[in-house]
């Protein structure tokens, strides 16, 4: 699905009704020469250039299909380096936002989620133009943001607002909503950061935001930066020797918001259909899952169980059940009768979701649908900005022969991690024990399995048994066979890569 929707997305010659969805943006030139603009929305409103089209869906749809292991700097085009074109490069902004020349000061996650995407393209691709320039400078811009919101250096950092006003390098607050969960993407890019620039002011704002995060009582989960945290705060206490409260932050990413009713993980069954692990809004419509928010949510999460294997079993759970729920996003899923814009027909239109799927429509349910058509303001539901994030499962969730258990790659989302060697996390939903064939190749390998700290095998190739209790999960590293080991405090080492962040200590 994520390659269809890769080769239909960016194919600049589509010839169809309301294609093709991506042009050349000439209209904001930058030292890579021309950008390009990618709809949000099939048949959104009328393509203006650059502004018609947003980060969102534009670097959403290369990081995508990047993690799907598509090189999105081959060809023709070199989409990655057209990603600066997101780079405003004012003096009083100097930040990647969601729209060539967007302002800040209007909405924290539309402000950070663009960066996000952007970083995760520089390490996607580290030697891509002056990507890694752009990113020093607006990690630069992001550790004044975080002085800024704290003047003396001492009190928490505030994070009770809607954003941040780079030109006035002050808050902002709307009146209407708040967005604390800006505090997790921050503190995502500034580790990014550090870890690319080993600074000190980095790693310090990076865990005065992850502070302020944890010192909140209620869930701030406003759109999707929260489970950001849950890998991030996994790291830290591997490499950092921090304690963060890692169960918080993932509870918090796979509950209900406090600061926006109804936001979260949806956790019910529609019509006969199980929709759990999806996220958006548990309350419009009966519930009002986005497609972009529950692709890019529980795939981040993986990784945290590199760093700490206890979360294996939660962050499998999640994921089987997202993974199955994700396909009622797209249209060759539900009868016809249960989408908004059942008539669009062209190639490869099965790789185009709708941007959501409700409990409740008009007496359907459930029902495809987006606000598009809702609000009366675009002609098709489809969202280019939710189906470019179809990638992120494309590299991160795999099958097996075992029905309901699926290899998640625990490395596919850990950005800007040090070396490590292929992680899977199994998870075995059943009441029964179960064995999964792990398919080795004919190159012996290692494998180690870090929930439960012990070899299952130092040396096999082949075909190699593992066995799953009901309700548990394995976490494991194939590393060269009968690999050089050594001890770093709770760090186990394979050939000088650490394979173990918690091994007992001995």
């Amino acid at each position: 699905t994520a390659r269809d929707f890769d080769a239909l997305a960016f194919d600049l010659s589509a010839r169809g009704e309301h294609l093709p969805l991506i042009w050349l943006d000439h209209e904001n030139p930058t030292p890579e020469g021309h950008g390009f603009g990618m709809a949000t929305y099939v048949s959104g409103p009328p393509r203006r250039g650059s502004a018609g089209h947003e980060a969102v869906a534009g670097l959403g749809a290369i990081v995508g299909a990047s993690v799907a292991d598509i090189d999105k700097r081959a060809g023709k085009h070199d989409f990655v380096a057209m990603a600066c074109q997101y780079f405003n490069e004012d003096a009083d902004e100097q930040l990647v936002l969601n729209k060539p020349g967007d302002e800040s000061g209007l909405s924290y996650w539309y402000e950070i989620f663009p960066h996000i995407l952007f970083y995760m393209l520089v390490d996607l691709y580290p030697r891509a133009g002056r990507l890694g320039s752009v990113m020093q400078t607006t990690a630069d811009r992001w550790v004044e943001a975080c002085r800024a919101l704290s003047a003396d250096g001492q009190r928490p950092l505030d994070f009770n607002h809607t954003a941040f006003d780079f030109k006035t390098m002050a808050p902002v607050s709307n009146g209407k909503w708040i967005e604390p969960d800006a505090a997790a993407g921050i503190a995502w890019l500034l580790y990014s950061a550090f870890h690319r620039w080993p600074r000190r002011d980095y790693l310090e704002c990076a865990r005065r935001c992850m502070d302020s995060l944890l010192a909140r009582e209620g869930n701030p989960l406003y759109e999707v930066m929260l489970p950001f945290a849950v890998t991030l705060a996994a790291r830290l206490n591997a490499e950092q020797g921090t304690a963060y409260d890692v169960s918080r932050l993932l509870r918090w990413s796979a509950g209900i918001s406090d600061v926006r009713k109804g936001w979260g993980v949806i956790c019910d069954n529609w019509a006969g259909l199980d929709c759990h692990g999806l996220m958006g809004s548990t309350i419009d419509f009966g519930g009002y899952a986005f497609a972009m928010n529950s692709f890019v949510s529980s795939s981040m999460v993986v990784p945290a169980a590199r760093y700490d294997p206890r979360l294996a079993r939660p962050i499998g759970r999640w994921l089987l059940n997202a993974a199955n729920a994700a396909r009622l996003f797209y249209p060759d899923e539900l009868p016809p009768e249960n989408q908004s814009c059942p008539d669009w027909e062209p190639a490869s239109r099965h790789a185009v979701c709708y941007e959501g799927v409700c409990k409740a429509y008009e007496g359907r349910s459930p029902y495809a649908m987006g606000d598009p058509t809702r609000l009366n303001w675009g002609k098709l539901d489809f969202a280019l900005y939710g189906a470019a994030y179809a990638g992120f499962y494309a590299g991160v969730v795999h099958p097996t022969a075992v029905p309901g258990v699926l290899a998640l790659d625990c490395v596919a989302t850990d950005f800007f991690a040090d070396q490590a060697w292929p992680t899977w996390l199994y998870y075995n939903p059943h009441d029964l024990a179960v064995t999964v064939e792990l398919s080795l190749g004919k190159e012996a390998k290692g494998v180690y399995d870090a929930a439960g700290h012990r070899w299952v095998s130092e040396s096999a190739d082949g075909t190699l048994s593992i066995d799953l209790a009901p309700d548990s999960a394995k976490v494991l590293v194939l590393t060269p066979p009968r690999p050089r080991q050594r001890k770093e405090g709770r760090w186990r080492l394979a050939q000088g890569v650490v394979i173990d962040y918690a091994a007992p200590r001995d």
